[in-house]
């Protein structure tokens, strides 16, 4: 049978890549929560050393007590609820574009974001679904 060609049409504009499980389930969540139109792919997710991981779960324990990185733990919407709330994203998002100009133009601080997530949000808010 002959494969036919042509245009499709792309559902969502954007694939988002990230640093491991903790961050697909956060991405998936919050493209639920808010309506955002990306794919989440987990071939795209890089894998971290373990040292790295112990520093991330160690932040993240700050901010959520009981936070384990198990899909158990993960899949549930809790402790993602407990990362969003509107003020303080708006806020994040207004120092992390802040600061990026800041960097961009060769300032020097102790904090540069090495994400670039704010533009991230600003895009998927751009393109949510209606």
């Amino acid at each position: 049978m002959a494969r036919t060609t042509g245009k499709r049409k792309i559902r969502a504009k954007y694939a988002v890549l990230g640093d491991g499980i903790t961050e697909q389930w956060y991405l998936k969540h919050l493209k639920d929560y808010r309506n955002y139109r990306y794919s989440i792919k987990p071939s795209l997710f890089d894998d971290i050393t373990f040292e790295k991981a112990e520093d991330i779960i160690d932040d993240l324990k700050n901010h959520i007590p009981n936070y384990k990185k198990k899909k158990s733990f993960l899949q549930q919407t809790e402790w993602f609820k407990l990362m969003v709330n509107e003020e303080k994203d708006r806020q994040a998002i207004k120092n992390a574009t802040r600061l990026s100009k800041l960097r961009s133009r060769g300032g020097t601080q102790q904090h540069f974001p090495f994400t670039r997530m704010h533009i991230a949000i600003t895009e998927f808010e751009k393109q949510k679904k209606k």
